[in-house]
């Protein structure tokens, strides 16, 4: 607007949903405005979304057909959800369109409402002047709400911004050449625009520009103007508030007057000094078009034209001005605050950007015949608090199916109709494949619904594998296959006393049953797993029958008073149990298929390993917490430290020949989500460690080896918390014989896990260790013939060892160093 500010802070794209003062701040003329913007751009939008463009049921604004020409009616039209008030009763009458160009005669054309803003200052309206407050000229300045009704010829659409743009969209590009002589807010404004008769909106002859480092706003009531206002090197602008209601465009010839812009400052007298007001401008220039080529009407000081494109220098800028294939409506206006002490010279001010100046909203509100009948054409609508179904349209639009007619206009019509809805006109297309409809009248819901009453399993086909074509028949095979393994309950109350007699039980049930699974539910108590308990079970019996124990928790206790060993079994699974090994020494050893230990609690004290597994099985450990220790003394005492929780041997339990020829090759192991106090040992029983000069000479010989790309046994360990990893004597042993098969994993996977402990030893063909932390592992080292490390942590010295091939390391902390071998 032009009014006397430091610069226009309000932009919608910031989103920004209110100002708030602060203590002891200044209060600048951009907050109270942004202020007013924010809360106008919300209430504007909200009213527009709930309420959009229409007339209100009470007291709109009509127009008729008079016997001298259109009447209009007074009263109030929303365009875009706001409210705008007609109070005169003839088209040339309109109190915000003064001189408006004639309506047609004899011919077809509708009437629309140009709805916009613009600014009054005290100098039009001397009553925003308070007299009371001497020697302060004005205060605040208001914006007005113009409303026109003004015409367009047939086929034309008011609300196409193509025909009748809502604004203009050239660019204005603003560079500081310095200096600028202070601060300012700089405005440049489309003064006038002519076009050619029948010109589109993109196609204008002629358009003026003025521009003014005072925003424009340095304007007086003529009367009063003298002294330094009416001196030096200005444009005056000699203006009326009739001249102020003619911007924007219009259809037709219309050209409105302007005010008058002098390089000297005019002289009046008379009525004429009396109504007029003036302002001043730092310059102005005209540009005439001629065909696509842009030019100067007349030579203007600092202003040329470069690349077809205006350039004007003027207090320190450089204004580039594109009007190459551009809009311009009298009214567009472009704000640049200049702030001299931020700027340094050949920066750019503003980048080119579209004007953000008077902004027009469109509505259209009739069509007038030839002869001069009207018809209205926006939407009736109640208040808000009185707006019901029978006030939403209904057109009854894609409804074909007889439930609704032409008389159904109106969504509460329709809705009373809706009541009626049967399904009868529901349309329905039946599947082509279905059998059910298969030669059957099936044209909508009820005559399937029909159909489907009737429907029996002998009627549905089936494509599974039974024999038989119908549902029916597949049902009845599969009632007669499906009979799920029960569980069997062991202990005081259950369906056996003791373990060793529920074992024995339940694999003769299952041979009887022709079934290989048999599943024991541990009552809560003690339950014993020793080997003479089980005498009569152990081994032949088991062979083909996979065995879970399961129970409740803590309060179902697996006790092993003794060495348990296990064989023929083709799975065994422990599943919610407390496995308690009172006795050091004592283990659990398994030579079974497939071993899974599933959110158990075990504890005891073992130096070989507390739990034993033959090699080359699937191992799958998941949410266990452990907790194994050793006894060994102090010169203090008894110091308790972790013992040996799994270790993998071969070929019986309880011992490990170093000369046997066997190699006590890992099968496939998963670990996840286990708390384990305990090393782990995935090569066979713990051995003595290496000495650095005897693991040096290995890994000398390691060079020699042939890895097996065909082998099975990997090693997945993800989520764990583990006392570490010791690889034993034996897969050392084996290299230290140049064997040609090394006793290692395929592959090693170690993900998010926390390895305590020191002398973590692993071997692997491929090893990927990601996001680990290796919490005390001096000496720790991991070797592969390919390693992949990213992310993993470590808080003492582990080095990782490569045969032959490089390893990739990404983002791992500086204790984890890389050693190629070979």
């Amino acid at each position: 607007m032009k009014t006397q500010i430091s610069r226009n802070g309000f932009r919608p794209d910031q989103r920004y949903s209110g100002v708030y003062q602060q203590q002891g701040r200044v209060l600048t003329d951009r907050d109270w405005n942004e202020t007013v913007d924010v809360l106008k751009h919300r209430i504007d939008g909200g009213l527009a979304d709930v309420l959009g463009t229409g007339l209100p049921r009470e007291r709109p604004f009509l127009i008729t057909k008079g016997p001298s020409g259109l009447i209009f009616q007074p009263g109030t039209v929303r365009v875009g959800g706001i409210a705008t008030r007609i109070d005169t009763t003839r088209y040339e009458q309109q109190a915000d369109y003064p001189s408006p160009p004639p309506l047609p005669t004899g011919q077809v054309y509708s009437l629309y409402l140009d709805v916009w803003d613009r600014p009054v200052t005290a100098a039009e309206d001397p009553d925003l002047r308070d007299p009371a407050l001497t020697g302060a000229y004005d205060t605040a300045t208001r914006t007005r709400t113009l409303v026109q009704v003004k015409w367009a010829p047939a086929g034309s659409d008011a609300e196409n911004p193509a025909q009748n743009p809502p604004r203009g969209n050239a660019t204005l590009a603003v560079k500081f050449v310095g200096p600028a002589g202070g601060d300012s807010l700089f405005r440049l404004e489309v003064h006038d625009v002519t076009w050619p008769a029948g010109a589109a909106p993109a196609a204008p002859s002629t358009v003026v520009l003025k521009w003014s480092r005072e925003n424009g706003a340095r304007q007086l009531r003529y009367a009063d103007a003298a002294g330094p206002f009416t001196q030096g090197s200005f444009v005056w602008e000699v203006w009326k508030p009739a001249t102020e209601a003619a911007l924007g465009w219009a259809f037709g010839a219309w050209a409105p007057a302007r005010g008058a812009l002098s390089p000297a400052f005019p002289q009046l007298s008379g009525t004429a000094a009396q109504e007029s007001l003036v302002r001043r401008w730092d310059g102005s220039c005209t540009l005439t078009r001629t065909g696509n080529a842009w030019s100067l009407a007349s030579p203007v000081t600092g202003a040329s034209m470069q690349n077809g494109k205006l350039v004007v220098a003027t207090g320190g800028l450089e204004l580039t001005v594109d009007p190459q294939g551009k809009t311009f409506l009298p009214g567009d206006s472009w704000s640049v605050p200049i702030r001299q002490s931020a700027l340094q010279p050949g920066a750019q001010v503003s980048a080119a950007s579209e004007p953000a100046g008077v902004v027009h909203r469109y509505a259209t509100l009739a069509t007038v015949s030839a002869a001069g009948d009207v018809t209205l054409r926006p939407p009736v609508f109640s208040i808000v608090e009185r707006l019901g179904a029978g006030d939403v349209r209904y057109d009854g639009t894609g409804a074909t199916n007889g439930l609704f007619d032409a008389t159904t206009d109106t969504a509460g019509k329709a809705l009373d109709r809706l009541w009626q809805l049967a399904a009868q006109h529901l349309a329905y297309a039946p599947p082509a494949s279905s059998g059910i409809y298969t030669g059957k009248t099936v044209a909508n819901a009820k005559q399937a619904l029909d159909l489907l009453a009737d429907v029996r399993a002998s009627r549905i086909s089936t494509s599974g594998r039974s024999a038989t074509p119908d549902l029916q028949g597949s049902l009845d095979t599969l009632f007669g296959r499906l009979r799920p393994t029960p569980w069997i309950t062991v202990g005081r109350g259950g369906q056996f006393a003791t373990l060793g007699e529920a074992i024995g039980g339940a694999i003769k049930k299952s041979a009887a049953l022709g079934r290989g699974e048999s599943r024991l539910w541990l009552l809560p108590g003690d339950h014993s797993l020793a080997a003479d308990g089980m005498s009569d079970v152990f081994p032949g019996d088991t062979l083909g029958t996979s065995l879970t124990l399961a129970g409740g928790g803590r309060t179902a206790r697996l006790l092993f008073p003794s060495t348990v060993v296990i064989r023929d079994f083709t799975a065994l699974s422990f599943h919610g149990l407390s496995l308690e090994f009172s006795t050091p020494g004592v283990f659990l050893y398994l030579d079974v298929d497939e071993v899974s230990f599933v959110k158990n609690r075990i504890s005891g004290a073992s130096k070989e390993g507390l739990i034993q597994v033959a090699p080359g099985r699937r191992l799958a450990l998941r949410d266990n917490v452990v907790a194994v220790t050793q006894a060994g003394s102090t010169p203090t005492g008894t110091l308790q430290v972790p013992g040996t929780f799994l270790s993998l041997v071969e070929p019986s339990p309880g011992s490990f020949p170093t000369s046997s020829p066997l190699k006590p090759l890992p099968g496939r192991v998963h670990l996840a989500g286990n708390e384990i106090l305990g090393w782990v040992s995935l090569y066979g029983m713990p051995g003595d460690e290496l000495s650095a000069a005897d693991r040096n000479q290995i890994t000398g010989r390691m060079t020699a080896i042939t890895f097996d790309p065909d082998s099975q046994r990997d090693l997945v360990a993800r989520n764990n918390k583990m006392t570490g990893f010791q690889a034993g004597a034996w897969p050392f042993l084996q290299i230290r014989k140049d064997s040609l098969i090394a006793p290692i994993y395929r592959r090693a996977v170690l993900a998010n896990n926390t390895i305590d402990g020191d002398t973590n030893q692993l071997l692997a063909c491929t090893a990927s260790l990601d996001a680990n932390l290796f919490a005390a592992t001096a000496g720790g080292w991991i070797m592969a013939d390919e390693i992949l490390a990213a992310g993993n942590t470590a808080r003492a010295a582990v080095t990782l060892g490569t045969l032959r091939k490089t390893a990739t390391l990404v983002g791992n902390s500086s204790r984890i160093n890389f050693q190629v071998y070979g």
